[in-house]
């Protein structure tokens, strides 16, 4: 690292930042909530639809590769909420504190990836399943209503939060009931032999774009993973807590927005405060969105595995749809109604995750780099009426989508997010180790030794982001070649 540019990035950052007590550490119960959002954001497409796809398919070769993804997207999110919890600012602009440029980067891909309406089309598609509704009327029904709930709630980040684990805790009962009754011995077997098994070669079937939508979305996936800082922010964890509050102009209920850069003191009580603020956040990741999020990928490939031994099942909704008439064949039409509810519940609160996600991260960058709005006093220049402008936007684009252009296939849709998600996620992972470093050394400037740094990576943690880097930076130039191949041939 160069130490000049290094020295440079402290001092801004030290003139820029403003010295507040760490708060004290609170209960587990009150850290958990934004591994469970993002773990119910990322359900509705790796864990339901394109895994369960590949491994009816094509058995388990892949099933160490997305277990590694998922254990990457761990690291990355505790690293993320790392710097949030130290600063209590979202990651999102630490990244553009190295650069403005980075600002204009994540502004495009918090909406790119995400304007395609395929997480609502999924969810409409399982409900037409047994009602036998218009698949394009409900889906933009459903948008309008995730809209709605949003706009009209008290307090969005709560709202959000219960949505998501009553729907978690719902989704995953449904899955072991069914695992119980359909997965035996041999799936078993087959799926742990899996993780000694070389994924390579690719089967020349499996287009490229799906491999890398599969594996961006082993977990949450793009830009999503970014928002879990912005999450830990507004429960108001760590420095997150010295967040300022301005009022919804919607409901007026006070909630955190961008304005505030913080570090603290370096003394012995801070130390103890951190490493403990540090066990906590690590702690409800490695149960929320690594144990359960693993749990929820095997139980989903087992089902999907089990099921393909009565005939194929096809791919995308199809096998979905086919899975919820052989679970009705087999077990009962109780058992096949209660998986489609469950993949309609999957579908339609990852939509609810990826639409507050992705204006929430686009309101704290317009804030932050646009200059006259973060100029502006103006009520419609605060985070909260962005947040609303981009939503409501995102919401617009989306049923012009399924009326103006006539598409509603939700593989095609995320598999569209995917793979511009997989390169996101190749630069987010070089970033972060930059970030890092740089404050790592923020806090050496300060007095911080070695072992009380906040920002200190361990070796194991700097060996899984160096396989990010690898896995997704592999996963962005066989995307790019697989384009520049179908555009020369």
């Amino acid at each position: 690292m160069n130490t000049e540019a290094a020295s440079r990035f402290s001092k801004r950052f030290l003139s820029n930042s403003q010295v507040k007590e760490l708060p004290e550490p609170v209960s587990m119960g009150k850290v958990v909530g934004p591994g469970v959002i993002i773990l119910a954001t990322a359900m509705g497409s790796g864990e339901i639809l394109f895994w369960p796809s590949i491994a009816s398919q094509y058995g388990f070769q892949f099933v160490w590769l997305v277990f590694a993804a998922l254990l990457f997207q761990y690291v990355l999110n505790t690293e993320f909420t790392r710097y949030t919890l130290a600063t209590g600012e979202p990651v999102v602009t630490g990244f553009g504190r190295l650069s403005p440029a980075f600002h204009w980067f994540f502004l495009a891909a918090a909406i790119l990836p995400w304007m395609w309406p395929g997480w609502a089309t999924g969810g409409a598609t399982a409900i037409g399943w047994i009602f036998g509704t218009d698949v394009t009327l409900l889906s933009v029904i459903s948008l309008l209503a995730i809209g709605l709930l949003l706009t009209t709630t008290k307090a969005v980040y709560r709202t959000m939060e219960l949505f998501q684990k009553v729907a978690v805790a719902f989704v995953l009962i449904v899955a072991v009931l069914i695992a119980a009754l359909v997965v035996r011995g041999p799936e078993i077997t087959e799926f742990a032999a899996g993780f000694a098994t070389n994924p390579l070669p690719i089967p020349p079937e499996l287009a490229i774009a799906t491999l890398i939508a599969a594996l961006a979305f082993s977990g949450a996936g793009g830009t999503i993973n970014l928002s879990v800082s912005n999450w830990v922010r507004d429960k108001g964890l760590g420095m997150g807590a010295h967040a300022p509050r301005i009022e919804n102009v919607f409901t007026g209920e006070v909630q955190s927005v961008q304005g505030g850069l913080y570090r603290f003191e370096v003394s012995e009580d801070n130390t103890s405060r951190w490493r403990t603020w540090w066990k906590l956040v690590c702690r409800e990741e490695q149960l929320t969105f690594l144990g359960a999020g693993a749990f929820g990928l095997a139980v989903f490939m087992l089902i999907a595995a089990a099921l393909a031994k009565y005939g194929q099942l096809g791919s995308g909704m199809a096998m979905v749809q086919a899975e919820v008439e052989l679970l009705r064949e087999i077990h009962g039409e109780w058992l096949g109604i209660s998986f489609a509810i469950a993949v309609a519940a999957i579908f339609l609160t990852s939509a609810l995750g990826v639409l507050d996600h992705s204006a929430r991260l686009a309101a704290t960058i317009m804030k932050t780099a646009i200059k006259p709005i973060r100029e502006s006093d103006s009520t419609l220049s605060s985070e909260s009426a962005l947040y609303f402008m981009v939503l409501w936007s995102l919401i617009a684009f989306g049923v012009f989508v399924l009326l103006g252009l006539d598409v509603s296939d939700p593989p095609a849709l995320l598999t569209i997010s995917g793979s511009l998600s997989g390169v996101v996620m190749f630069v987010y992972s070089v970033l972060i180790i930059v970030l890092s470093s740089k404050m790592m050394g923020v806090y050496r400037e300060v007095g911080a030794s070695a072992q009380d740094n906040p920002f200190r990576v361990s070796f194991s943690r700097y060996l899984a982001l160096g396989g990010s880097v690898l896995l997704y930076g592999a996963a962005t130039i066989a995307l790019v070649y697989s384009a520049v191949s179908s555009i020369s041939g």
